[in-house]
């Protein structure tokens, strides 16, 4: 079973200031969480800067600035066990790449890998602005649900059945 929580749907603020991918990059990049990081279309390192610079290349630069998706995995507990919790952070971090494979023609997607809690969980970051043409990311539905199955097929790779949507 895992948990899909959207963050800021339903809030017109959330992610609108200039400092949206910073902040957010900043906090997925503490050390004291993150387990492994890396991108699609984009350096997780460099996320911020890099997709700050296409919304800027293509004068994108308001509204909302990404979208922001944590996936957690209640069927990979850490346990504490550092041979068993590595072997389930690192298939935790090729589920989190096939996943942000989803968006690789349009939208640079970042994702952070953190071990900081009882499960282990992937906060994705993805740029609203189309990085081929400048277009803006519009929150059609019918792509929400192409993006859902994509993760359900994902995790059905490694036997963990069953996605809760969460959008509070």
């Amino acid at each position: 079973m895992a948990i899909l929580k959207s963050i800021g749907i339903g809030n017109a603020n959330k992610y609108t200031d200039n400092a949206s991918y910073h902040s957010l990059i900043h906090y997925c990049m503490n050390p004291k969480k993150l387990y492994k990081c890396g991108g699609v279309s984009v350096d997780a390192v460099n996320a911020a800067c890099q997709m700050s610079a296409v919304a800027e290349a293509y004068n994108k630069n308001s509204g909302k600035r990404l979208r922001h998706m944590i996936l957690r995995f209640i069927e990979l507990p850490l346990t504490g066990n550092l041979r068993e919790d590595c072997h389930k952070l690192e298939t935790t971090y090729q589920i989190a790449f096939e996943i942000a494979l989803f968006y690789q023609n349009q939208f640079q997607t970042a994702f952070y890998v953190h071990r900081d809690e009882k499960h282990a969980h992937i906060h994705f970051i993805i740029n609203r602005v189309d990085f081929m043409n400048g277009r803006k990311y519009d929150d059609v539905h019918n792509d929400f649900r192409s993006f859902v199955e994509h993760v359900e097929n994902i995790l059905a790779k490694y036997y963990i059945y069953g996605l809760r949507l969460d959008n509070n």
